[in-house]
C-alpha cells in the first residue's frame, strides 16, 4: 500500500558504524540520556550525526522532529503528533485541551539502527487504515482496534527504514528474547510547532556527566 513503505540497507556501512558508536547500541546506556524531543528546522544546517543522516535520507524540504528508543517493552497503539504540547496541557490543566486542534506531522519514519540477532518479538504493528479518531486525546493509552482491523506486523531488521504518511495508529510488541532493539524515529513537519522552538541542536561532543548541551 502506498502510504506504508519499507526499504532495506538505507545507510552506507560507514554512517551505520558511526551511529553504532554514537548510541552505544549494545548496552543502550546513551539512549536514555539523549534529549527526548529534537527538532531540526529546514533552513538550518545539520549540526550532529543524526541530523546529517536524516538529511542524507530525505533531503531538506521540511522541518524534522526526531527521537530514539531502545525499549524491549510493548508500546501501546498511538499516533504521532505534537505530543510535547499535549504533555504541557496535561501538566497545566490535568488533561489535554480537546477543544484545541491537534497538530500532526506529514509522515513518520522508523530506522532500525541495531537489532539483537537473537531477538524474538518486538515487531512493529501498523494499522494502515486506522487513522486518528477526532476527539480522542493524543496521549491515549486506551485505544483498542476493533476485531478484524487490518494490521501489518513488521519484524525489525538492522538498517531497515519503515515509512508511513498518515496519522495512523501503530505500536510495538514486547521483546521476548534479546538485549537491544535500537531505533530512531523521525517525522517531517510542514511548519514548526511553537512547542519545539527550543528543542533542537544538541552536540554529542559537548556532553558532560550525561547532560547534553543545546547549541
Amino acid at each position: 500500500m502506498d502510504h506504508v513503505k519499507i526499504a532495506y540497507n538505507v545507510l552506507d556501512p560507514g554512517m551505520l558504524k558511526e551511529m553504532h558508536g554514537l548510541l552505544a547500541y549494545n548496552e543502550g546506556e546513551i539512549i536514555g540520556k539523549l534529549p527526548a524531543y529534537n527538532f531540526h528546522p529546514k533552513n538550518e544546517l545539520p549540526r550532529n550525526l543524526p541530523e546529517r543522516m536524516i538529511r542524507t535520507l530525505i533531503g531538506h524540504k521540511h522541518h524534522v522532529e526526531y527521537w530514539f528508543r531502545n525499549s524491549l517493552d510493548e508500546t501501546l497503539f498511538h499516533v504521532d503528533a505534537n505530543e510535547l504540547r499535549a504533555k504541557q496541557e496535561q501538566q497545566k490543566f490535568g488533561e489535554e485541551d480537546m477543544a484545541r486542534p491537534k497538530e500532526f506531522p506529514m509522515n513518520t519514519h522508523v530506522l532500525y539502527i541495531s537489532i539483537d540477532p537473537e531477538m524474538e518479538g518486538g515487531e512493529l504493528v501498523i494499522l494502515p487504515y486506522s487513522t486518528y479518531i477526532k476527539g480522542r486525546p493524543i496521549l491515549d493509552n486506551k485505544y483498542t482496534p476493533l476485531e478484524g482491523t487490518r494490521a501489518i506486523h513488521i519484524k525489525p531488521k538492522e538498517n531497515m527504514l519503515v515509512y508511513w504518511d498518515k496519522a495512523i495508529y501503530h505500536g510495538t510488541n514486547k521483546v521476548t528474547k534479546g538485549r537491544y532493539r535500537v531505533s530512531m524515529m523521525f517525522s517531517e513537519w510542514a511548519f514548526q510547532p511553537d512547542t519545539y522552538d527550543k528543542h533542537h541542536h544538541w552536540m554529542s561532543s559537548d556532553a558532560k556527566d550525561g547532560e547534553w548541551i543545546w547549541t
